[in-house]
């Protein structure tokens, strides 16, 4: 069935746990997502690929990242997001 059953997924943090997530995905074909995009507050990893999967930008890029892409799904890949982040993160989202 490819990847019209798979949702179009954003992950927030292209570290470690973000690229270990991805990797997770990739090798569970049950998993029914489809990475599209990677977003982390680093500077240095914008426009950079993991594994194939761009990273787009900043948290403040996810409005528009969502839309341009047609996300239907966001994950936060990030272990040391403070509940005030997270909040901030599904703040966004939610735009």
């Amino acid at each position: 069935h490819g990847d019209t059953a798979r949702r179009r997924l954003l992950i927030v943090g292209a570290g470690d746990k973000g690229e270990a997530f991805l990797r997770e995905i990739r090798q569970g074909a049950r998993l029914p997502y489809k990475p599209v995009a990677f977003l982390d507050d680093s500077q240095a990893k914008h426009g950079s690929y993991i594994h194939g999967v761009p990273v787009l930008g900043s948290l403040d890029a996810l409005p528009a990242v969502v839309e341009k892409s047609r996300i239907e799904e966001v994950v936060v890949a990030t272990p040391s997001a403070s509940g005030t982040e997270l909040r901030r993160i599904m703040d966004l989202a939610r735009k």
